[in-house]
């Protein structure tokens, strides 16, 4: 029996069921990164190669990014649902993800275009 003072909480049992594949953390981490990485080199892979490489680097790639980030929060509740892992995760993937998206678009952009 413990004492008034014993600070330690009894120990759970923990027996949990095998978890599937696709409901787990690191899946839904996996899937929402490669989304982000599938959408930036299509983005930069169709960019402008021409003097209007300053607009896409500086302006249409950031928007673009932000309006990725903004469609994968508001399928946030979704892949909670479907994959049953935790929406921090995926919410923390995403804004980090879309953020160095921005800056990496914007150097690859002017190392192509400056690149000839």
């Amino acid at each position: 029996m413990p004492s008034t003072l014993d600070y330690h909480r009894p120990a759970r049992n923990r027996t949990r069921p095998d978890v599937p594949w696709y409901r787990t953390n690191i899946f839904t981490t996996l899937l929402t990164a490669a989304v982000i990485l599938g959408v930036n080199l299509y983005l930069v892979g169709n960019g402008n190669k021409g003097w209007g490489f300053w607009l896409a680097a500086f302006l249409l790639m950031p928007l673009a990014n932000a309006a990725l980030a903004l469609v994968c929060l508001a399928f946030t509740p979704l892949v909670r649902r479907l994959t049953g892992a935790s929406a921090a995760a995926h919410v923390y993937v995403t804004l980090y993800g879309c953020g160095a998206a921005t800056i990496l678009d914007a150097v690859i952009i002017l190392i192509r275009s400056h690149a000839c």
